[in-house]
């Protein structure tokens, strides 16, 4: 399924970044797969080292899950991250100035929409299997899906990258693997209508497999894992944007924003 996403990606003419979780470099096809992603020209961010429930991490193990990951990304794959995103969404401030300590220019952890908290809170009613994680109170400082700068008083500075917001829900593909497929399109739109920017987030249980339900019997409990259009479903909203919108990566949109909103 790498092998499917990365030419998808190339039939798209998308540069996308893949956060990574750094101890699946321990696998031998996993780090083939990063070492070929990042050969054919996609960025490289943190994902933490082992994906842990950081609501339930000390402060302390949330900062070495972030430089474990940060120090094997460099040594497995030979790049220098710039961008994080935290499990569950779970950012604190501790974090971000570790992230700007360490040279990353942006986080892309924020989650503004509290309808689509509600829609899964509601959604673990019906699926007992389902959890839903804990939010970290850092969220709430953040009003809007806008990109914020985050000063420091040691004058550290680190961008952050809200999750985008799109007819007061989040605008990410997982949603979009359970909502209606007019769901998607209707998000896509109003976000165009607005000039508003969009980086499309993507987990890999959105390409759920026959053989990975075989192979992990758990994945049963997403809400979305009978459907059998996983992979064209993906095709098309991905041929959607591509063909409508700019493609750029986190990295370049941040480069871009950098100069106007830290001056």
């Amino acid at each position: 399924m790498g092998r499917q996403l990365l030419d998808l990606f190339n039939d798209c003419k998308i540069k996308a970044t893949f956060f990574c979780i750094a101890d699946q470099l321990d696998d031998s096809a996993t780090l083939m797969f990063f070492r070929e992603a990042v050969r054919t020209g996609h960025n490289i961010g943190n994902h933490t080292y082992s994906h842990p429930d950081l609501a339930v991490c000390s402060p302390q193990e949330h900062l070495n899950e972030i430089e474990k990951g940060h120090a094997l990304i460099v040594e497995r794959l030979g790049v220098i991250p710039v961008g994080y995103r935290a499990p569950a969404y779970f950012i604190t401030e501790d974090a971000l100035l570790r992230l700007a300590e360490l040279g990353y220019r942006y986080d892309t952890s924020v989650s503004t929409a509290t309808l689509t908290r509600w829609l899964l809170k509601t959604l673990s009613f019906f699926k007992p299997n389902y959890r839903v994680k804990k939010a970290a109170s850092l969220h709430n400082q953040f009003g809007s899906a806008l990109p914020s700068v985050v000063c420091f008083k040691d004058g550290q500075k680190i961008l952050e990258w809200p999750i985008p917001v799109s007819l007061g829900l989040n605008y990410y593909g997982t949603f979009h693997c359970v909502a209606p497929k007019a769901m998607f399109f209707l998000q896509t739109n109003w976000l165009r209508f607005r000039g508003a920017h969009v980086h499309y987030e993507l987990h890999p249980i959105e390409l759920i497999t026959p053989e990975a339900l075989k192979a992990f019997p758990w994945l049963r409990n997403i809400p979305f894992a009978d459907r059998a259009d996983l992979f064209p479903w993906l095709q098309t909203r991905l041929r959607y944007l591509s063909s409508r919108m700019r493609n750029v990566t986190l990295e370049a949109m941040t480069d871009e924003s950098i100069h106007l909103l830290y001056n």
